[in-house]
């Protein structure tokens, strides 16, 4: 399967993040991108810091194992 652009993940990230009302678990966000997309869970994490940097989304971890994704 080609390599999707990081832009066009960004963008499904925000639009899934907007369907869910700006708020998500990681893994639910994952989930949601795997239904669309054939990417790793590394990569998934790798654009979400890029989107953090960018300030496009905050990630806080209120447990070692979850990460809440809200945009900003």
């Amino acid at each position: 399967m080609p390599k999707v652009p990081k832009s066009i993940l960004i963008v499904s990230i925000i639009e899934i993040l907007k369907k869910l009302n700006g708020k998500a678990s990681d893994k639910e966000l994952y989930e949601e991108l795997r239904k669309v997309y054939d990417i790793q869970f590394s990569q998934f994490l790798q654009i979400l810091m890029t989107m953090e940097i960018q300030g496009m989304i905050s990630v806080n971890m209120p447990k070692d194992d979850l990460r809440i994704v809200e945009l900003v």
